[in-house]
């Protein structure tokens, strides 16, 4: 009953939702290192999306092509846990006391944030008679780079490679 009230959005192992012309889309994998995946039709425009895990993207039609928000941002928390190697270890470690912890988002988190380094979220376009182009529009990366294209004639498809660490916009024109 409720798959004739709901329709089938999307494809694979990510979680998302398609509203007008734009996808929202999110790995929810928080306590492991999974990528998950889905592939999407918007208006016409066929993309596979993979994301990292603590990632989220909104995809949204733009006419002539996508325009992608994407935000992979992680912090590095490992001071948090640098005497354990598991998660028994990390059960056994003291409680931080609520004024200790205060003060570890205050000097870790907030100020002097240990920044994660970057990951790759790819998109692969399909049914395209030539190589896209990327605008980038904006980033809080100052180290991410304008993602690259890989196209390939005989499969019409283009691979969009998405380095960085954090939030960035760009458009996919083709």
């Amino acid at each position: 009953f409720l798959d004739s009230l709901y329709p089938e959005e999307y494809d694979g192992t990510i979680f998302a939702d398609e509203i007008d012309n734009r996808v929202f889309v999110y790995n929810y994998e928080y306590n492991s290192d999974r990528d998950q995946k889905g592939s999407f039709d918007l208006n016409g425009k066929q993309f596979d999306m993979t994301l990292k895990p603590h990632s989220y993207s909104i995809v949204t039609d733009s006419g002539n092509g996508l325009n992608v928000i994407l935000n992979n941002y992680r912090i590095n928390k490992d001071s948090l846990w640098k005497d354990a190697k598991t998660a028994s270890e990390a059960r056994r470690l003291p409680q931080l006391s609520k004024p200790a912890a205060i003060n570890w988002v205050y000097e870790t988190y907030i100020n002097n944030t240990p920044v994660s380094p970057q990951r790759e979220s790819v998109i692969v376009v399909k049914n395209l008679n030539a190589a896209p182009t990327i605008e980038m529009i904006s980033t809080t990366d100052s180290a991410s780079v304008v993602p690259t294209v890989e196209y390939d004639s005989a499969k019409k498809t283009a691979t969009i490679k998405v380095v960085n660490n954090g939030h960035i916009v760009f458009n996919v024109n083709y």
